[in-house]
């Protein structure tokens, strides 16, 4: 479920800019513009017997380009960044396949020469996709006069 998320949030972003989008921690060497998508948290929630909710913390960093040998960022392209995201995911939800994934909150902003964004996405789905019923007892005996063994 992880990867297909990751690939709905970066057709997403691919269909609105033409930076590279990696998946793995490159630490150094990558090329700016680029993006950085990956799960931070995950944490799950019974709603019944058969259903829960599974709440997916997923980031996505932006490396703006630098505009010098000195290693600062543009600015404006930074700014112009975070808007067309905040804009890609500001309906709140989007699809995986043909489920809707909701977006119950979206935080972040710039930091230094990045933009860190932090989707909350809740999926709800079946715990087992056949729960079998359990056939309940007709009769139960108990022997009250019997001591211990």
């Amino acid at each position: 479920m992880i990867s297909e998320i990751l690939t709905a949030i970066s057709t997403l972003i691919a269909q609105n800019n033409d930076a590279t989008i990696h998946y793995n921690n490159l630490g150094e060497g990558f090329e700016r513009p680029s993006f950085f998508i990956s799960q931070i948290n995950a944490t799950t929630e019974d709603l019944n017997r058969e259903v829960i909710n599974n709440n997916i913390f997923i980031q996505i960093v932006y490396f703006a380009p630098f505009i010098d040998d000195y290693k600062n960022v543009d600015g404006l392209n930074q700014y112009a960044m975070y808007d067309t995201l905040k804009t890609i995911f500001k309906k709140g939800y989007f699809y995986v396949g043909d489920r809707a994934t909701k977006i119950t909150q979206l935080t972040g902003g710039p930091r230094d020469a990045e933009i860190y964004l932090t989707l909350n996405c809740t999926i709800t789905e079946l715990k087992q996709d056949y729960v079998e019923p359990v056939q309940v007892a007709a009769n139960v005996q108990v022997n009250l006069k019997g001591g211990i063994a």
